[in-house]
């Protein structure tokens, strides 16, 4: 994984401990976001940490009952890449990008602390090598550290 992605994951993680946030937000300035010339791959890297994230535990659906069956399982790569809420609910994808929020569980703002990090000022901190082996450990992704 490239520095730029690495410092990307950080920085939103450092935010899921501080306020909710909607998938459009997600690495922003990573391949241009949402509005840069490699979109695709730009939402496939949204959709790996969001799914990845809940999966693992760092981070929760806020809304995910109010806005789909609370008995359903939460498949973030379904919902936000597939046809499932088009199919199930007659809801555009892109309304589901802007509607959707997640935010840190206790256990990553637990990290967050030990580090130091959950602060305003620590999202433009440069990497904090042990934060992310911490996160490497729990993602199962190799940050290549």
């Amino acid at each position: 994984m490239n520095v730029c992605l690495r410092l990307c994951y950080q920085r939103q993680l450092i935010y899921a401990g501080l306020d909710d946030f909607n998938p459009n937000s997600v690495f922003s300035n990573y391949m241009g976001g949402e509005h840069g010339e490699q979109f695709s791959k730009w939402q496939r890297a949204v959709v790996t940490f969001l799914d990845q994230g809940v999966d693992r535990g760092l981070l929760t659906v806020t809304n995910w009952k109010e806005m789909f069956s609370p008995e359903e399982p939460v498949d973030i790569e379904s919902v936000l890449l597939g046809s499932y809420a088009q199919e199930k609910f007659n809801v555009d994808n892109d309304v589901i990008w802007n509607a959707l929020y997640f935010f840190g569980t206790k256990i990553l703002i637990e990290d967050l602390n030990r580090f130091s990090l959950r602060s305003w000022d620590a999202l433009g901190f440069s990497e904090n090598i042990d934060f992310l082996r911490l996160v490497q450990s729990k993602y199962k992704i190799d940050f290549c550290l």
